[in-house]
Formats: C-alpha cells, structure tokens, sequence
C-alpha cells in the first residue's frame, strides 16, 4: 500500500510539472490578453486541482492505515493474532 502511495505520487508530481511548463507557454501565448495569464493558467488549471489530488490520495491511504491499525488493535486486545483468519 505504501509503495502505490509513493508511485501515485510521483505520477501526479510528474504530471504537474509537464502540465505547468504547457501552461505556462500557452499563457505566454496570450500575453497580449494581461501579463497575468502566465502565472493564472498553471495556478488554476495545474497546481490547485493538483493540490485536490493529493489531499484525496492522502485521505484515502491514511483511512485505510488507520482502519487496518485499529483492526489489528482490536484483534491483540481480544488475544488474537492481528495475522489470524476469523
């Protein structure tokens, strides 16, 4: 679980970088239109959904280890091994 963690990661770091750089350029592209769309396009459209993403992957892999760490808790106090089939 902790490596799929890490490679969606990593996946989503790559991906905001080459989106940035794309939209960056097509915000130089624009110029004409204001001086602030190089900036606007990789802010809006890249790094806060991005920033969505990555809460929404922690969220979902830290739900998971704790209701793996509380299973196993819940296992030891009543004697039983946290590896032991019900």
């Amino acid at each position: 679980m902790d490596k799929t963690y890490r490679i969606l990661t990593a996946l989503l770091l790559s991906f905001v970088i080459a989106a940035s750089i794309i939209m960056y350029t097509v915000g130089l592209e624009q110029s004409h239109l204001g001086s602030e769309r190089k900036w606007m396009y990789p802010l809006f459209f890249v790094l806060i959904p991005a920033f969505a993403l990555q809460s929404g992957i922690r969220f979902l892999f830290r739900r998971k280890t704790q209701s793996k760490n509380v299973m196993e808790k819940s296992l030891t106090s009543k004697g039983g091994s946290p590896t032991d089939e019900a």
